[in-house]
């Protein structure tokens, strides 16, 4: 895979995660075993961005790549998308691309 994609190890933490929760530690887990789930949402931002909006939601995009894995592609894989992800996906694309900084509206951990 030639585009860098952020991929912790297992057991890593992300600084701009304030929290160490376990949703976050699953969601870490996810990531590092799923780095072609980041790089297809990445391209369904930067392709929202490129039309001229500013900002959007996660969800519908999140939705967009169920689409996505269960009737564009003929691989074997069977992407469990598990909606908990979106708003670490959020931060941590708004956090690496910085052409997609502000597109999502981060609310606070409670």
């Amino acid at each position: 895979m030639s585009e860098h994609v952020f991929a912790p190890r297992r057991g890593d933490t992300l600084p701009l995660f304030e929290w160490a929760d376990r949703p976050a530690n699953q969601f870490l887990a996810f990531h590092h075993d799923n780095p072609h789930v980041y790089v297809e949402l990445k391209r369904l931002c930067l392709q929202v961005r490129r039309a001229g909006v500013q900002r959007f939601g996660i969800r519908t995009l999140w939705e967009r790549l169920r689409w996505y894995a269960r009737f564009e592609t003929t691989t074997a894989d069977d992407w469990k998308l598990n909606n908990n992800y979106t708003r670490y996906y959020a931060r941590l694309l708004m956090e690496q691309e910085p052409e997609l900084d502000g597109l999502f509206e981060i609310r606070r951990e409670r």
